[in-house]
């Protein structure tokens, strides 16, 4: 797993937990939902986030065996991200279909936009559902927002028709270098039979 790969201590008595437990303010962020176990011996079948509105332009992350369902509301204010305006967006994710044994992990990976300042903290609500158990277990992790400047978007430079054009004439052999190497090889051929002769 990534998270183990990457070193965090994994809480003993957890079920669920959301990585990393900080990011930053204003800006855009990916964290998952960490299932650690399954309900007792039961294996994890089904896992629902729900959103705070702080939350915006979310994107679940595609995971094999898994389907995804997503909940959007409007938002009671919408907002403006590099000069779009976002009046509305997904409140709640749901991943089914799939199977965690009780005794393994697995991680729900989703990219957003945080809204709000620094110290500011986004609580989420999680339902865990297992095979075999009625009543779904819940929690309600939350992400503290620590201060940072507004990210900035990125972007794809695309060269100029004009400018890419020396470089290509550059690159590509001029029509005179075919003939020379021609002629070369016809010289070289004469001198052969030439020495083939005496």
């Amino acid at each position: 797993m990534a998270l183990l790969a990457a070193g965090l201590a994994l809480p003993l008595d957890a079920h669920v937990e959301i990585l990393p437990p900080s990011v930053p303010a204003d800006a855009f962020f990916n964290i998952s939902v960490v299932a650690y176990h399954g309900c007792d011996e039961h294996a994890t079948t089904r896992i629902t986030l729900r959103i705070p509105e702080s939350v915006g332009i979310v994107r679940p992350k595609v995971k094999p065996g898994w389907r995804i369902e997503t909940r959007t509301i409007e938002y009671a204010e919408p907002f403006e991200v590099f000069g779009t305006t976002y009046a509305e967006g997904v409140s709640e994710i749901t991943w089914s279909g799939g199977s965690i044994p009780a005794e393994q992990m697995d991680d729900f990976t989703l990219s957003g936009y945080f809204r709000g300042q620094d110290q500011e903290t986004a609580r989420f609500h999680v339902e865990q559902e297992c095979a075999g158990v009625e009543e779904p277990l819940t929690f309600a992790p939350s992400v503290r927002l620590r201060g940072q400047p507004t990210a900035t978007a990125a972007t794809s430079q695309v060269v100029p028709a004009a400018d890419r054009e020396p470089a290509a004439a550059a690159a590509a052999a001029p029509p005179y270098a075919l003939a020379l190497s021609g002629i070369a090889v016809l010289i070289s051929l004469v001198a052969l039979a030439a020495a083939f002769r005496r």
